[in-house]
């Protein structure tokens, strides 16, 4: 939204920017470290493929919610899972040590993310175990 509204002259303000809070997701997704894939030089820089993160975490949230029905999800789910939690590692690493930003939504996004880590990997059955049934 950011970007339609910053190519036609409008200012754009997030929800999730809270000033008494010094948080700024619009600074965060609008600097460079928006489109990570570009950044590290993964995919060309204004190409088809360079897409905010947050599309490519749509994504990964869809083969979270889909793998039951998608041919090999499993296997996709593990794969994502993991580039998900790299992700997570790099922005938070840009967010603190070179941004110095706030990110409310970035910093539930790296919650989630991890969440999804243990779960996806937890071994089964260890929860159980870990109750003493």
């Amino acid at each position: 939204e950011h970007e339609r509204m910053e190519a036609q002259g409008l200012e754009y303000t997030a929800l999730c920017d809270i000033k008494s809070l010094g948080a700024s997701c619009t600074a965060v997704f609008t600097s460079e470290w928006g489109r990570l894939m570009s950044r590290l030089g993964i995919v060309p820089a204004n190409s088809s493929l360079d897409l905010p993160n947050a599309a490519y975490g749509a994504a990964y949230y869809a083969l979270v919610m889909f793998h039951p029905i998608v041919p090999m999800g499993a296997t996709l789910l593990a794969a994502g899972t993991l580039a998900s939690f790299a992700t997570t590692v790099t922005l938070a690493y840009a967010l603190a040590f070179i941004l110095g930003d706030v990110c409310v939504v970035c910093i539930s996004t790296y919650f989630i993310n991890t969440a999804l880590l243990i779960l996806v990997f937890w071994p089964r059955g260890k929860a159980s175990k870990l109750k003493g049934t």
